[in-house]
């Protein structure tokens, strides 16, 4: 017996012979990522052989070897492949077959409708989850997202009068994984994402068109990223955004302003480690995202509350070591004006003898370039200035690596010395860098011959797909 996942879930919790049946029934959650070509291949093959299309449709897929197009493009997913196979779809739209492949792939190009009507048959409570989710960046803590559902769904609860059901968020995560959503664990935590772009490119549509819902989600947002992942006040089209409105704009603004020390909860997954990890994200980088969705719609209010906690989070900034909240902070800085009405010595101090990365060098050129006076401090402190980068640079060379290959670094000393007339020797990080793309060859090379192993399977598994293709024209002519 095979069903859709959130079909037999409903079906369990509704029929209690069902929930407590000795049957097992073998759950498979689709991770597309992990399913080789031939795998979809076989999919797609029995979704055709099935759908009693007429021949002459197997004849447009065949032709150009379209069904490899079909099996490699990256929306790839079976329901899509299930609903594109369905000869009453196919034919009651009036779907040629001279245009069927190019049909296809046009839908898996943009998926989103299709998801509408399995989107209208899943429980409210499910509904408010991918509500919930669409919130999130990318992926998000099972946890986190716990609480930023159950925050919009109690409230929802008492606005539109319906009893809660405490087990909401269980029973909302087994009706959409597999479907809807991806749920993994790295070993520390789970992790849940949805199963596909286009689901959230369809809710995003779905928000679009109802002011109440955008209206509901602003109000119940608990973590601060939240506020800047699914909205936008551009005025062109934002893709992957929803727009809000002047009256919204006004809420926005007043929701992040009191709600400005909020937890976040974006996550990321560094290359170094095989777990998740909260992003960092200073003060600072709040105020630029707040300062930066206002860009075109600048109030007297916001740009006063910019400024306050601009004026009280030097000390963090400058204590951020090795981060790009510095040059955050000075770009905003000059934005704001705040050099005109600021004692900009302390500034000017702090970099004289703390320079740690490439972006320190960057906020040293945004300073002679935007403050009259940093010029004259400079040429006052040149030595100082100059040992700091020798410094900077005698660390940098031991940084060298495949995460870190020194160009950024070079560049910005050589503007460095062009700038400030200058003369730090970098013979030996450019020597370093030399090693590390010597090394690089070396290893490039040995990866080439084991993509040309790779190559070869890639072929068999093509020629497989090929030849398994070719005999769907001759099942259907017998």
């Amino acid at each position: 017996m095979t069903t859709r996942e959130y079909i037999l879930t409903q079906a369990k919790e509704r029929y209690e012979k069902l929930k407590n049946s000795d049957i097992d029934i073998v759950r498979c959650t689709i991770d597309m990522s992990k399913y080789s070509k031939k795998i979809k291949a076989k999919i797609f093959y029995n979704h055709l052989f099935y759908s009693k299309l007429p021949e002459e449709y197997f004849e447009n897929i065949l032709l150009n070897k379209g069904y490899m197009k079909i099996i490699t493009h990256v929306n790839y997913n079976p329901r899509l492949i299930e609903f594109l196979t369905d000869k009453n779809k196919i034919l009651s739209n009036d779907i040629l077959s001279s245009n069927y492949t190019d049909y296809f792939l046009k839908i898996l190009d943009n998926p989103e409708k299709i998801w509408e009507g399995a989107f209208n048959k899943i429980n409210k409570y499910s509904q408010y989850l991918l509500y919930t989710l669409s919130l999130a960046y990318h992926e998000i803590f099972m946890h986190d997202l716990e609480k930023a559902f159950l925050s919009i769904y109690e409230s929802e609860a008492k606005t539109q009068n319906f009893e809660a059901n405490r087990h909401a968020f269980k029973n909302s995560l087994k009706e959409l994984e597999g479907n809807f959503i991806n749920i993994e664990h790295d070993g520390k935590n789970h992790i849940v994402s949805f199963q596909n772009p286009s689901i959230k490119d369809f809710l995003i549509g779905v928000v679009q068109q109802d002011t109440k819902l955008i209206e509901m989600l602003l109000n119940n947002i608990i973590y601060f990223d939240h506020f800047f992942n699914l909205f936008t006040y551009e005025t062109i089209k934002y893709f992957n955004k929803v727009k809000i409105d002047e009256r919204l704009l006004s809420l926005f603004s007043i929701r992040v302003k009191e709600n400005f020390s909020m937890p976040q909860a974006c996550i990321i997954k560094y290359s170094n480690v095989n777990y998740y990890q909260y992003c960092i994200r200073h003060t600072i980088d709040r105020l630029n995202s707040t300062y930066t969705f206002f860009a075109t719609k600048k109030t007297d209010l916001l740009i006063e509350f910019i400024k306050e906690k601009m004026n009280k989070i030097i000390e963090e900034v400058f204590t951020a070591y090795y981060s790009s909240s510095r040059i955050t902070y000075i770009r905003l800085f000059i934005e704001l004006e705040l050099h005109v009405v600021s004692n900009n010595k302390e500034l000017f101090e702090y970099f004289k003898e703390n320079i740690h990365s490439e972006y320190d060098l960057k906020c040293l050129s945004l300073l002679n370039e935007n403050i009259f006076e940093f010029r004259t401090y400079f040429d006052s402190n040149k030595s100082t200035f100059v040992s700091s980068v020798e410094s900077y640079l005698d660390d940098e060379v031991n940084n060298i690596g495949k995460d870190n290959d020194g160009r950024d670094s070079v560049d910005e000393v050589e503007q460095f010395n062009s700038t400030f007339d200058a003369n730090v020797n970098l013979d030996s990080l450019n020597n370093k860098i030399d090693e590390l793309n010597d090394y690089l060859e070396s290893e490039a090379d040995m990866q080439l011959e084991e993509l040309k192993f790779e190559r070869d399977d890639i072929n068999e598994e093509e020629n497989y797909i090929d030849s398994m293709f070719e005999t769907l024209q001759e099942v259907k002519e017998t």
